[in-house]
């Protein structure tokens, strides 16, 4: 066990969060197009983790589509 634990461990994962408006309905957006982001305890704000398994390209799409999914919101 220690050695499996081990060898996940060393991977880093990172937490996001940032402010959006109208956070609810953003999160509904965003889970219909199968991008899955989380409430956090503050009010409006969004969090999503990155793996090691993600790259920039999938970062750059991640963003474009929220925009479009704020924009679309306002």
């Amino acid at each position: 066990m220690q050695h499996l634990l081990g060898r996940y461990l060393r991977y880093w994962v990172t937490k996001v969060s940032f402010e959006v408006p109208e956070g609810d309905r953003i999160i509904k957006e965003l889970w219909r197009k199968r991008l899955f982001v989380y409430p956090s305890a503050i009010p409006n704000i969004i969090r999503f983790v990155v793996g090691p398994h993600i790259t920039y390209e999938h970062i750059d799409e991640f963003v474009s589509i929220l925009a479009q999914v704020v924009d679309s919101v306002k």
